[in-house]
């Protein structure tokens, strides 16, 4: 008789198949992880340019050579471009409201959002047809010797904006910690200089996209402040305490020329296209179809949206008494010192982009001056010289990366430090942001917007006849010839 059988344990199916798809769960979710993660990373290393692959500029067919240029993402182009505009012309809308009243500044804060997406488009549509990636090219294409023109705007739009950042972030951080403002702004001028130093603008889009996340912040903060939520942002200290706001109109009374005025307020809030021609430059794949996207993206998707909630809020916190820099309105606590610390901190970083569309304009006419005893010509079809990155190998280290992304031109590395420190003189002059802000609106926004887009493209698309885009181009032109003078003359009358 042969022994029972004794039961084994059998195994659990239940336990055995759960033990198999969490084997196979965790190689999924460590997958799915780095698909998240690398694009981050990627986006964080400045020594690496923000998108995969290279484009290829120049056309050997008329005598230029080809140039390989590593590229950047549509993301790295939207966000230096969302913040070479956005800056402290932000703080100044409540009270262009205040000025012009509710009805009217919606309609300005529309029509400069218009404005600066066709003045993009037209200005686009010019460097793309002629391959030329420089204002100074552009200028010269249209008539030898016309880029000392552009240049004179170039400069007087940017370095204006330069020295205004300056302005904004020193008084903000005397006003926070003490101390002397001209030791602020040397503070801010060396926080800033290592950034003017970067050789390309893809590698600012870390520091672009803080600064943006600080002024998002802040127009967060301006429409919860409305609400009232608690004391510590209302308007005026204290929930229920109405004493600080005024009245807020429809319409305001004004005559003409302020009108005029507080729209060129609205150009400048939304001027950015000195930096528009490098960021085509070093885009990958500059297709007019991903240019476009850029642009609406930028304008319409980001700015627009962000400058409606601050404006809006802004204006009706305060009313008629809102001040010329919304800041200044709200009660001065922690939760307002926070933010006025990190808004200076944030126009630091748009610093360097201002400086980037300088620093190519001089190194244009320096390069006509002197030619090849400045530095070796460029392509003749690309009017920026390829960087350090594009002629690295793709197996480099990150020390030889980190030392390409720097200026390598020696003459240039000098311009860009006199031209930090020229601006920190001029900041250290004057503490007017109003009068900075005005001169550089007047003529530097005018002629950006409406003058020069209008007129590249109304030249270089003379084959085109009278098409739609060529008779608003032509618009333009006309308009911004008439807009800068009066608007130059208001400023001084």
């Amino acid at each position: 008789m042969q022994p029972a059988a004794i039961d084994e344990p059998r195994p659990n199916r239940a336990s055995r198949s759960s033990q198999l798809s969490r084997k196979s769960t965790v190689p999924a979710i460590g997958r799915m992880m780095s698909d998240v993660l690398e694009p981050v990373v990627s986006f964080l290393d400045i020594t690496r340019a923000s998108a995969p692959g290279e484009i290829v500029l120049g056309d050997e067919e008329k005598g230029g050579e080809p140039v390989k240029i590593v590229g950047a993402s549509l993301v790295s182009s939207v966000i230096n471009l969302v913040h070479t505009v956005a800056g402290t012309g932000i703080l100044g809308l409540p009270f262009a409201f205040s000025k012009i009243g509710l009805a009217t500044g919606t309609l300005f804060l529309l029509l400069g959002a218009l404005s600066s997406v066709c003045s993009f488009y037209v200005l686009a549509q010019s460097a793309l047809k002629t391959r030329i990636s420089t204002f100074t090219g552009l200028g010269d294409a249209l008539r030898p010797g016309f880029s000392v023109v552009v240049n004179f705007f170039i400069i007087c739009n940017c370095l204006g904006g330069v020295i205004s950042y300056l302005v904004v972030a020193s008084t903000a951080f005397e006003f926070s910690f003490g101390a002397s403002r001209a030791l602020w702004v040397g503070v801010a001028t060396a926080l800033a200089t290592p950034l003017v130093l970067l050789d390309r603008m893809d590698s600012l889009r870390v520091t672009s996209a803080l600064g943006i996340a600080v002024l998002v912040a802040f127009g967060g903060f301006v429409a919860v402040s409305y609400f009232e939520p608690f004391d510590m942002v209302s308007p005026c200290g204290r929930v229920g305490d109405d004493s600080c706001k005024g009245d807020v109109v429809a319409l305001a009374p004004s005559g003409w020329e302020v009108f005029l005025s507080e729209f060129n307020v609205f150009l400048f809030a939304y001027c950015g296209q000195t930096s528009l021609l490098p960021i085509i430059h070093e885009l990958h794949d500059p297709s007019p179809r991903r240019v476009v996207t850029v642009l609406v993206t930028a304008v319409l998707g980001v700015l627009l949206p962000m400058y409606g909630l601050f404006t809006y809020f802004g204006y009706l916190s305060f009313g008629a008494n809102v001040h010329p820099d919304i800041l200044d309105s709200y009660p001065q606590n922690g939760v307002v010192t926070l933010f006025r610390v990190g808004l200076g901190a944030a126009v630091i970083t748009n610093i360097p982009l201002l400086t980037f569309a300088v620093r190519k304009a001089l190194m244009g006419m320096i390069d006509q001056a002197c030619g090849s005893l400045c530095r070796p010509a460029p392509s003749k079809d690309v009017a920026i010289a390829p960087s350090s990155l594009d002629t690295l190998p793709a197996a480099a280290s990150r020390c030889e990366r980190f030392r390409a992304i720097w200026i390598r031109n020696p003459l240039e590395f000098a311009l860009a430090l006199v031209l930090i420190a020229a601006c920190a003189g001029a900041a250290l002059l004057t503490d007017n942001l109003g009068l900075v802000q005005s001169v550089a609106g007047a003529v530097g926004a005018v002629a950006m917007t409406f003058l020069l887009p209008g007129l590249f493209y109304f030249a270089f698309f003379r084959e085109a006849g009278c098409t739609a885009v060529r008779v608003g181009s032509l618009g333009m032109l006309v308009l911004g010839m008439v807009l800068l003078p009066l608007s130059l003359a208001l400023v001084f009358l």
